[in-house]
């Protein structure tokens, strides 16, 4: 699942993408391009390539709060596991013994 996450197919919670309408070559991306080429004003281009740059910015920021979120939850299990590993006798007697030269 996790390199459908990276392929951007699946969401990180395990939802499936059905579309990306900014995906290069997707037929939404390329039909507002053509409507884009169509409109005759400066002003209306502009307008449509900001509105572009910003869809751009929030599939990006998604990525990375989704990104940001795994990233906590894996640091969050390394903690239990290395807290886990601390409470074995075995370690707790070895450590003590580097510790206080015993």
């Amino acid at each position: 699942m996790q390199c459908q996450v990276t392929r951007g197919t699946r969401q990180p919670d395990g939802t499936l993408i059905l579309k990306n309408p900014q995906a290069p070559g997707s037929r939404e991306r390329r039909d507002s391009r053509r409507v884009r080429e169509e409109i005759a004003g400066v002003n209306e281009r502009a307008v449509l390539e900001l509105l572009d740059i910003a869809r751009r910015v929030d599939i990006a920021l998604a990525g990375l709060e989704a990104a940001r979120a795994e990233a906590e939850a894996a640091v969050a299990e390394w903690q239990g596991t290395v807290e886990a590993i601390a409470r074995l006798p075995e370690l707790a007697v070895a450590s003590a013994t580097r510790v206080h030269g015993a």
